[in-house]
């Protein structure tokens, strides 16, 4: 059987540590995507445009970024890989990463899911975001989620995130290779 359906996203990060100087930099992305199921394969298609500003230097970028996210419905979990390319301020800039995820409600309101994922990079990602030109086996990622829906179409719930650098060349070059996000999502389905 095939569906399909667009999503749109907004996103936005606060920082909760406090700084020095009381600011904090701006981040905010967009994302339109449509996806496409068969049977037990989901594709989706997707842009995203990104725009982040540190209030305390002139450094700001944008960009726009093609994404493909394939998932396959394993049963009790789902296999999956997703790939993008900068078509705007880095381009070619390629990252990729394929994992393990799993989500299922306990409840009618309450949805618990988690992932495990590895990533990879081209020379021109890198050199983009680390400073360093090479193709490298990138990173390792855990995270876990809880999601409760207040009605039917609205969800608020902790997100935690797990990611270290597994190239050492890319680790020497970054201040935290390691580190833990925790965070809060809110949405509305409809």
């Amino acid at each position: 059987m095939a569906g399909s359906g667009a999503s749109f996203s907004l996103w936005s990060s606060l920082t909760l540590a406090q700084t020095t100087d009381s600011a904090r930099p701006q981040i905010l992305e967009m994302e339109l995507a449509r996806a496409q199921e068969w049977g037990k394969l989901s594709i989706e298609p997707a842009v995203r445009m990104f725009f982040y500003h540190d209030p305390l230097s002139t450094y700001s970028t944008r960009s726009i970024e093609g994404w493909l996210y394939l998932s396959y419905d394993a049963g009790p979990f789902s296999l999956f890989t997703n790939h993008s390319v900068d078509v705007l301020t880095y381009r070619g800039a390629y990252f990729g990463e394929a994992g393990i995820e799993s989500e299922r409600r306990v409840s009618p309101r309450v949805e618990i899911g988690g992932s495990f994922g590895a990533g990879w990079a081209s020379s021109a990602f890198n050199d983009a975001w680390v400073g360093i030109r090479k193709s490298a086996f990138n990173r390792l990622s855990m995270e876990g989620w809880l999601l409760a829906y207040v009605n039917p179409h609205y969800y608020i719930g902790p997100l935690f995130q797990f990611n270290t650098i597994v190239d050492r060349g890319l680790r020497a070059e970054l201040a935290r290779p390691t580190f833990l996000l925790v965070g809060l999502t809110t949405g509305v389905e409809f």
